[in-house]
């Protein structure tokens, strides 16, 4: 299976909030991926410090 993204694509990060979720984060942002949110069912509504919503 393969996953095509464009420069129009937009991404939901799951696990987020966690250590390696937080690492992939700051390096997808670094590159410039638009990142809408991120998701974790134990930690609904928090922000983490680059600011993306997390649900």
């Amino acid at each position: 299976m393969a996953i095509y993204l464009t420069k129009e694509s937009r991404v939901l990060v799951q696990g987020m909030t966690g250590g390696e979720g937080v690492k992939h984060t700051r390096r997808m942002l670094a590159a410039g991926t638009d990142i809408v949110g991120g998701v974790n069912p134990r930690k609904a509504g928090r922000t983490v410090d680059f600011d993306v919503p997390s649900a």
